[in-house]
């Protein structure tokens, strides 16, 4: 019996475009957490409340791409079914890693920018990181790990407001080939304004993802400096806002806005900026009909 422990890193800092004019915001929204029991992310106060829960893996102890798995169980259903998690990678841990029960610090750098960049092969676009999309990251309990299990999953999940995966049905493999569609990320609140709190853009919302994801360089990189991803980002989101909008953005009283990230999430594979078209007042349904 294992429990799975995922993990969610997302390190942004923010800045907004009004007119000609650039406002630098400078906003730390993320969350670390290991979590033991249910498989969930959220503060640790919120996952023990939620109870404990088995990760069980299935005959032959492993899971195959395309698996899609209930939170509640950790259990392979028919994708048909209700379902939190779609596995995309599992990979067993070679005998020689190291025997010690690791810490996210330790993990992560090694296989989240393979479960990133994993992600985007899966659901077909690079544009991933304008979707409701994410990628989970799992692998044993410190109990399991002790007891001899040593393996790392990777799943897209598709997220709710409170960055929790959404129970679904449907498979997600391909799922952004023709565009974002209905996963395009939608928000609340101003992107410029701190976390965001994603929803369906068929929701209210005040930020509006737009295809035309910016990868400013590779984990093993030098992070980009504030300057640096501003100087790329700032014409960069011009364009893709105005193409998605089919006209410029100041005909529809957007802003321009994007989240590029700190230094800090660089190795972790979050070396992306994501460009938001920003309204003052809550829109429902896509800006591109309005």
């Amino acid at each position: 019996m294992a429990v799975a422990t995922p993990l969610r890193v997302r390190l942004l800092l923010v800045v907004v475009v009004v007119t000609a004019h650039l406002v630098g915001v400078a906003l730390m929204a993320g969350c670390s957490r290991t979590v033991q029991g249910l498989p969930v992310t959220g503060s640790a106060d919120s996952a023990q409340a939620d109870g404990p829960g088995s990760a069980r893996l299935p005959p032959g102890g492993a899971m195959q791409s395309g698996d899609c798995v209930t939170l509640a169980r950790f259990a392979v259903v028919g994708c048909s079914q209700p379902h939190e998690l779609e596995v995309y990678r599992f990979t067993r841990l070679p005998a020689t890693f190291p025997a010690a029960y690791p810490t996210p610090a330790g993990l992560l750098p090694k296989f989240e920018p393979q479960c990133r960049a994993g992600l985007t092969d899966y659901v077909g676009s690079r544009d991933a990181d304008a979707s409701r999309l994410r990628e989970f990251v799992y692998w044993p309990s410190s109990q399991s790990w002790h007891s001899g299990e040593r393996w790392i999953l990777c799943a897209v999940v598709e997220i709710g407001p409170d960055d929790r995966p959404m129970q679904r049905t449907g498979a997600l493999g391909g799922a952004l080939r023709q565009g974002l569609g209905q996963f395009q990320s939608c928000t609340v609140d101003p992107p410029s304004e701190g976390t965001l709190h994603v929803v369906p853009c068929l929701q209210p919302h005040r930020g509006e993802a737009v295809p035309g994801v910016l990868v400013l360089g590779a984990p093993a990189d030098p992070p980009f400096t504030a300057e640096q991803a501003n100087a790329v980002a700032e014409p960069r989101c011009r364009r893709s806002i105005d193409a998605f909008l089919n006209s410029p953005g100041r005909k529809h009283g957007v802003r321009y806005s994007w989240r590029y990230p700190l230094p800090q999430s660089w190795s972790y594979g979050y070396t992306t900026v994501v460009c938001y078209a920003e309204t003052a007042e809550p829109v429902t349904g896509s800006l591109r009909d309005h």
